[in-house]
């Protein structure tokens, strides 16, 4: 599998039987550029930063004599990479999708020129090298749809793993509680994921005094953080709090110490518009309701479970209206919490959707056989 390096992770590791290559990623792998020549030439140095193209000799060195069965690439950024080690090992190759990529850059930087290259280099990478991919997953039918449409040369049709989280469902608790010195009645929404524009956290942080009795509590970090702590400066401490990014294991336990879950992703992109968020499914392994965008993937979970209220990410009023009713109604929120709870249980974790993987991937492995 070769995917991005984030933080402190290693460079190489195997997990599970599954060894893991990490490219270097954004600012280090400008650093790491092994020539003055590529730092120098803007259209050598934008694609080595962003598909990682140094990072081919250690990936290669890290696997020189081994047999390799199958060459995982997460995301775009790592296809060019996974392509050609899997031509070089005659091994299967697996395109994983997380986003609708030919739309998310153009939404990053819209206006300047490095924006428009990186959405024109997403799109002829996808359009050359998807159709050699011998398997290709993404996260939501919708998005599997649209790759279909983009490229119909394919091998074979897209198919959808969602990133559940794993069984079991989270136990109630009051940490959030506990830890911030709030009163039992205070209701607490909660959001959990990366801090970054698009993904509603300025909403929350805008629309809290409007929201009397209850608390918005961000579980995760991100370059947006220093703005939305300005934003909330002139709140009361207790209004918003900001806890920080915490090891996985804990984020469904501290969740579950929440009353209502918030995922009020903009409609900013196309790749928005069609996504099924992390986030939405770790609510319900908390078993808590959810006020969440009524974008398509979001609209059909939440409808098909009942597990939440679906509105506009950009009325304010409807926003408030559904935090409210669920602050207010404590009836339809454990109901709705129940809900959650028991589609996560049944279907939506990570224990029922590996078995659909592992499938594909002993079908891809036999055919080479």
């Amino acid at each position: 599998m070769v995917c991005d390096q984030n933080g402190p992770q290693p460079g190489s590791e195997t997990l599970d039987g599954l060894t893991i290559f990490r490219g270097l990623w954004h600012r280090d792998c400008a650093k790491q550029a092994p020539t003055r020549l590529v730092r120098r030439l803007p259209l050598i140095s934008l694609l080595n930063h962003q598909f990682c193209l140094d990072s081919l000799p250690v990936v290669w060195r890290s696997l020189a004599g081994q047999p390799v069965d199958l060459v995982l690439s997460n995301d775009v950024e790592m296809l060019p990479l996974g392509r050609v080690l899997a031509k070089r090992k005659r091994a299967r190759l697996v395109y994983d999708s997380h986003e609708y990529h030919a739309s998310r850059a153009s939404n990053v930087i819209p206006r300047q020129l490095k924006g428009r290259l990186r959405t024109l280099t997403y799109k002829v990478v996808e359009k050359w090298l998807v159709p050699k991919a011998h398997l290709v997953t993404t996260v939501s039918e919708s998005i599997a749809q649209r790759l279909h449409a983009d490229h119909p040369r394919l091998k074979t049709r897209v198919r959808v793993i969602h990133n559940y989280p794993p069984l079991p469902l989270a136990e109630k608790n009051d940490f959030i509680r506990r830890r911030y010195h709030l009163p039992p009645e205070r209701k607490i929404i909660i959001y959990v994921g990366g801090l970054q524009v698009g993904r509603g956290c300025e909403t929350l942080v805008r629309l809290a005094p409007r929201l009397p009795g209850s608390t918005v509590f961000f579980l995760g970090d991100g370059p947006l953080r220093a703005e939305l702590e300005q934003m909330a400066s002139g709140l009361p401490p207790d209004k918003v709090i900001f806890h920080g990014a915490v090891p996985q294991k804990q984020v469904g336990p501290i969740t579950a110490s929440a009353d209502i879950g918030a995922c009020l992703i903009s409609p900013g992109s196309v790749s928005h518009q069609m996504a099924a968020p992390n986030k939405i499914f770790i609510y319900m392994q908390a078993g808590i309701p959810s006020v969440d965008s009524d974008f398509p993937e979001m609209l059909r979970l939440v409808d098909e479970a009942g597990l939440g209220i679906c509105v506009s990410p950009l009325d304010d009023e409807a926003i408030i209206g559904a935090f409210e009713r669920l602050a207010s109604n404590g009836p339809q929120r454990q109901a709705m919490g129940r809900a959650a709870a028991d589609a996560f249980v049944r279907r939506h974790n990570w224990e029922v959707e590996q078995k659909l993987l592992r499938e594909l991937y002993r079908g891809l492995v036999g055919s080479r056989a």
